[in-house]
């Protein structure tokens, strides 16, 4: 397994047909179609474990401004595309869309993605699975303009995440088709700005929380931030039933920026510990 782009680089330099591509995402093992070569960005650091027999089927750079990246549900009202929040970044951007062999599942490729994701420590900004994404149409037509990725709502997922210390954003969206044809499309963006100020959204909060049955924010500093205050207050409002435990070096404090806001102070309790950040589970 290839750990970083520089083993990456060495290995393709090493090979004389395949020294002019880096692809965005590096499947050793994988088996590719056919396709031009593209070079892409030196910051493309997404490595993957085996997933033996995926296809690449189509990868693409270009510059593009203001691209938009859902942070909600996706629905089109009066025929007008609606988000709940979102992000807008111009920069540099890289694709790759995988086929899938037919003994895998979209979700098996998606979770693959998101769980690299994480052990890179970055952060999950959007998460979404099935209907709670939204229209599918939507998704394949309108953000990604590639209609082979239309399918069935019920499989699909997709999150954008943030590399750390960096300014990459990171898309991924899986899809199977009503042929069962699954599908894995991957978008990379080095941004012209920071993105720092691009924070998780509650629901994704929430469903992570859900899974994991903790949340670990060790970027969190120790003097409260007024906007991470609010969406850890909406992260708790978003379920009357969830009792949370806050600890970390800065517990106390953050339990008394959060004390003030109504209805959630009796659901919560602190505990200074020796750990960075915030970490938050359940009550026993």
């Amino acid at each position: 397994m290839f750990r970083t782009l520089a083993h990456i680089t060495s290995y393709l330099n090493a090979q004389p047909l395949l020294s002019p591509m880096i692809l965005l995402v590096f499947l050793s093992g994988v088996s590719c179609v056919q396709a031009e070569p593209v070079a892409m960005p030196a910051a493309s650091v997404l490595t993957w474990q085996r997933y033996a027999d995926a296809q690449l089927v189509e990868q693409e750079q270009a510059s593009v401004t203001h691209r938009v990246y859902p942070m909600g549900l996706l629905r089109r009202i009066s025929g007008r595309l609606r988000l709940e929040e979102q992000a807008s970044i111009s920069g540099e951007q890289s694709i790759a869309l995988y086929q899938l062999p037919a003994w895998h599942t979209e979700l098996e490729a998606f979770e693959l993605a998101r769980q690299n994701l994480l052990d890179q420590g970055a952060v999950l900004l959007f998460w979404c699975q099935g209907s709670d994404c939204g229209a599918s149409d939507l998704w394949a037509n309108l953000i990604f303009k590639r209609s082979s990725l239309y399918g069935l709502e019920r499989q699909q997922a997709y999150l954008l995440a943030r590399l750390p210390q960096s300014s990459t954003l990171v898309a991924v969206y899986a899809a199977t088709r009503g042929t069962g044809q699954a599908l894995l499309y991957i978008e990379q963006l080095e941004a012209a700005d920071s993105i720092e100020y691009l924070l998780p959204t509650a629901d994704t909060l929430l469903r992570q929380l859900r899974q994991q049955g903790f949340l670990s924010l060790p970027s969190l500093p120790e003097i409260p931030d007024p906007a991470w205050v609010q969406r850890l207050a909406r992260l708790v409002r978003l379920d009357s039933r969830l009792y949370l435990k806050i600890e970390g070096q800065a517990a106390e404090s953050w339990y008394k920026a959060l004390e003030p806001i109504g209805g959630i102070a009796r659901r919560l309790e602190w505990q200074n510990t020796a750990d960075q950040g915030l970490y938050l589970r359940f009550r026993e």
